[in-house]
């Protein structure tokens, strides 16, 4: 959001303003908001897919010092809603 805002070079005197930016290019001053929603809708859809997905069932990796598959830590449902929240 602190792009969006109206601000001026003193020096220069140029004027960036993000909504006048997306009238004249996009041809709707609303571009960056209605922009801002679709990427909170493909976050929210993604999630939707990604609790739905089984569990995976990985063995553990016996030599935990060897990054490879089922070596790393997954997210729980918990962890990603306490995730969601902090943000």
């Amino acid at each position: 959001m602190k792009r969006q805002c109206i601000k001026a070079d003193l020096a220069s005197g140029i004027v960036s303003d993000a909504n006048a930016f997306a009238k004249e290019t996009m041809g709707d001053p609303a571009y960056p908001f209605k922009l801002f929603c679709r990427v909170i809708t493909v976050s929210l859809r993604t999630m939707e897919i990604v609790r739905s997905l089984p569990p995976l069932d990985i063995a553990p990796n016996a030599d935990a010092s060897v990054a490879g598959p089922g070596s790393a830590k997954t997210a729980t449902d918990e962890e990603l809603e306490a995730a969601d929240a902090a943000e």
